[in-house]
């Protein structure tokens, strides 16, 4: 597995709709819960519906520092300061409200760090896949004006504006500039992008979920919003944990996160979870692992438990799946309104 993009500040906001995730732990009701960490944005959601146990992973440590201290925010402040931390761009403001909260020692030399290498930019932003999208949204005001990249978002028909408007040879002219893999390995993963199998060309593959996208909700897709506005202009499109749905019952959680830092795929707790979020880690497999990783995580699930797995421009490959059932398409109404389209979702439930 590829370690080296893994290892710094790469998500401050979402890489995905982290909300299908939650819609899944709701329906299934699940008690204890395991997952990657990233920006904890598929996380922090979780706590929600109080599981007796929450454990985030991640290999790196400012995310999991990013994770905790969101969560202070949530618990410490009020929606709208919480809000105001994480989206101002005034760099003293958001110094000012990070000095009202009580927080451990550990937490101000991540912040000063990251607050001094992204000045008048806001915290939500830091990281590196969100810079990365910042910077095709600067392509986009290129291609296409103001009036259309963010009327798109206020349209009617939204799909329909996108063909009349968005969609035709600038477009894809942008898409073939800017997706593909010399492109995001200059821009972000920096040698580590992932080994693609997929059958369709780089092309077809964005072109795709883009077209499958503007056919959603988009006023709730940060990612749509960060591509072509360069930030999040919706209050709808920010991260569901300060959604009005979510904020209060996050803080109100007597839950508490375990937090680890290291590999999902080696632990040596006791726990049987009944969900297991992986995001796209699995696409970064290789070797050994890369078969073996659902069987390194079995003894840890419960009878019944699901794993998900999300799989970007490539599938895992000769994967043991013994004991587990792909429960994919009896979730697809789920799967298929995640709100950044990029992923290929897999659902497997234990069966024995």
């Amino acid at each position: 597995m590829t370690k080296n993009y893994f290892q710094n500040l790469n998500y401050s906001m979402a890489n995905e709709d982290t909300y299908m995730e939650y819609r899944l732990v709701q329906k299934l009701d699940a008690k204890k819960i395991l997952t990657v960490g990233g920006s904890g944005s598929r996380a922090l959601p979780f706590l929600a519906v109080n599981p007796e146990e929450l454990r985030i992973v991640d290999v790196s440590p400012d995310q999991l520092l990013l994770i905790e201290l969101k969560l202070e925010t949530i618990k410490q402040l009020t929606r709208s300061n919480a809000i105001s931390f994480w989206t101002s761009v005034n760099d003293q403001e958001t110094e000012a409200i990070f000095n009202q909260l009580k927080l451990d020692d550990k937490f101000k030399p991540f912040f000063l760090f990251h607050l001094k290498n992204n000045p008048g930019i806001p915290p939500l932003y830091w990281g590196k896949w969100e810079k990365t999208f910042i910077a095709f949204s600067k392509l986009t005001r290129l291609l296409f004006g103001q009036e259309v990249r963010e009327g798109v978002f206020l349209a009617p028909n939204p799909y329909k504006f996108y063909e009349e408007n968005i969609k035709g040879l600038r477009w894809s002219m942008l898409l073939k500039i800017v997706g593909n893999k010399a492109m995001f390995n200059s821009l972000l993963y920096k040698g580590s992008f992932i080994k693609k199998n997929s059958a369709l060309s780089y092309f077809d593959y964005y072109h795709g979920a883009f077209d499958r996208l503007f056919k959603l909700e988009i006023k709730k897709s940060h990612f749509l919003q960060l591509c072509l506005c360069g930030k999040v202009i919706h209050e709808e499109g920010l991260p569901i944990e300060f959604s009005e749905e979510l904020f209060n019952k996050i803080k109100n959680s007597p839950t508490r996160p375990v937090y680890q830092q290291g590999s999902i795929f080696e632990r040596s707790e006791d726990s049987k979870y009944d969900f297991i979020s992986l995001s796209d880690v699995p696409s970064y497999l290789s070797g050994d692992i890369e078969r073996n990783y659902i069987q390194l995580l079995a003894k840890n699930v419960a009878s019944g438990g699901m794993i998900v797995n999300r799989f970007y421009l490539r599938e895992t490959e000769n994967t043991d799946l013994n004991g587990f059932e792909d429960v994919s398409k009896q979730y697809q109404d789920i799967i298929s309104e995640e709100l950044v389209q990029m992923y290929q979702v897999q659902l497997l439930r234990k069966s024995s």
